[in-house]
């Protein structure tokens, strides 16, 4: 990869030594160098391609996020601004500029910015996923949602974006499209812990503890330190009426962690239960 994007930018570079004047081909270069991490004369080549066409913000959006590459934030933050003064609706740089400001500790002008941002129309999936989160943080689960499910029609093979989607359908109430996102999630990536585990907890809620101890003997799979996971697991298999099984789900979290009140009640009442169904 590294040697097509040396190729890349030696391309891209003779390109504009033939053709001074086109600011594509110095956007072009500049993607490039940021691509291989140049980002300082990246910054130079978006620069150039702006002053060549006044008019190309994502020369400026572009030449805003090299600066941030560089910490240079008070210059990014310039960039961003310059952007919106060409496009006041351009959505990318309000986002940004939220970002910037989030990153140096102006919580109020970052969430102006990125309210701004749900404002105007964004057609890339991670910039979509951000203002999910930003949505999410704020307990606005409904347009979190549509963030999500407009970032996953344009990366439909983003596992984290069907699982940040159940997240916010299951705040919702909407718990059978929760399943089917945790679902997909699970499928597209099978070591997604956190989508067994809240796969498990929907199926359990559901009554099916088959299911769910299902999804949660594949998160202690995943994860056979984390408590949490064996305790489900335990609960799920208590439901069913695995009582040996659930036992020793109890039994590996007071291993994990002697003082856990719950795993505490529940092996002591699977104790009682199962040598009362002992023959004597």
């Amino acid at each position: 990869l590294s040697g097509d994007l040396a190729g890349a930018a030696t391309n891209a570079q003779r390109a504009v030594n033939l053709l001074p004047s086109s600011s594509e081909d110095w956007s072009q270069l500049g993607i490039i160098l940021a691509k291989q991490q140049k980002y300082e004369a990246a910054a130079a080549a978006f620069r150039r391609a702006f002053q060549l066409n006044p008019e190309d913000v994502w020369a400026l959006q572009n030449l805003a996020q090299s600066l941030k590459d560089l910490g240079r934030r008070d210059e990014a933050i310039r960039e961003y601004r310059h952007a919106l003064a060409v496009k006041p609706r351009f959505g990318l740089a309000w986002l940004g500029l939220g970002q910037m400001f989030e990153e140096t500790g102006h919580k109020a002008e970052a969430e102006d910015c990125y309210r701004k941002a749900l404002l105007n129309r964004i057609d890339h999936a991670p910039e979509l996923a951000t203002l999910a989160r930003f949505c999410e943080n704020q307990g606005w689960h409904e347009a979190a949602v549509t963030n999500y499910e407009d970032a996953i029609k344009l990366n439909p093979s983003d596992a984290m974006l069907y699982f940040g989607a159940g997240q916010n359908l299951a705040a919702l109430g909407r718990h059978a499209e929760a399943e089917q996102c945790y679902s997909e999630a699970i499928r597209l990536s099978p070591d997604l812990m956190q989508a067994h585990f809240l796969y498990g907890m929907e199926l359990g809620r559901d009554g099916n503890a088959a299911a769910a101890a299902g999804q949660f003997r594949e998160a202690v799979r995943i994860m056979p330190d984390l408590p949490e996971a064996r305790l489900n697991l335990g609960t799920a298999l208590e439901n069913e009426g695995n009582y040996s099984e659930a036992l020793v789900q109890f039994d590996k979290v007071l291993e994990l962690n002697p003082t856990n009140a719950m795993a505490l009640n529940h092996a002591q009442a699977l104790r009682q239960k199962l040598s009362s169904t002992q023959p004597h």
